[in-house]
């Protein structure tokens, strides 16, 4: 079976490209996030990728703390700034989510 990479510099010139087009081209600079969809299901990571079996373990994420661990990491408070990923996908997929519609 072939194996296959992640090219970190594509996916930050997608993810530039993107962010510009919803500053630039649609002036979304903040998209709002309601209350009733601050909460969403959070699967582990032990479980997310493994297709032997139905996850279980499913727990509870926040978008707003999402956010609020994204802002340290820019001023430089945060700990673990390459785990920062997670939380930046998810914010990532309620703003495309939001979007769209």
């Amino acid at each position: 079976m072939p194996s296959h990479e992640i090219d970190v510099r594509v996916i930050k010139d997608a993810v530039n490209a993107i962010l510009d087009h919803l500053l630039d081209d649609l002036c979304v600079e903040k998209v709002t996030i309601e209350e009733s969809t601050d909460l969403y299901w959070h699967c582990p990571s032990a479980e997310i990728f493994d297709m032997s079996k139905k996850p279980v373990g499913l727990d509870l994420g926040r978008l707003t703390d999402d956010a609020d661990f994204v802002k340290l990491i820019k001023r430089g408070q945060g700990g673990d700034v390459s785990y920062t990923l997670v939380h930046v996908a998810l914010l990532l997929r309620y703003i495309g989510e939001k979007i769209k519609g």
